[in-house]
């Protein structure tokens, strides 16, 4: 539980610096963000790292974010 609160606020702290750096960088920890949250996730209900659940799991995770990157790639290229 330590570890958990220790890991919480470090996350915390990166968050609310890469909140003022910029977009794209948020967009990416926010990923990062959501990743740990999974692991920790999976951890608690005890499914197998790496195994077939987990791994489409993250994938799901993952493909969340694609329509935030689209977004922010066009709007790079119109200004």
């Amino acid at each position: 539980m330590k570890e958990r609160l220790s890991t919480g606020i470090l996350i915390a702290l990166l968050f609310l610096i890469v909140f003022f750096i910029g977009q794209q960088w948020f967009i990416y920890s926010m990923l990062l963000l959501a990743l740990v949250g999974y692991n920790e996730f999976t951890t608690i209900i005890q499914i197998k790292k790496w195994g077939r659940k987990w791994f489409i799991g993250a994938l799901g995770v993952i493909l969340l974010f694609i329509p935030m990157f689209v977004i922010t790639a066009t709007q790079m290229y119109q200004r």
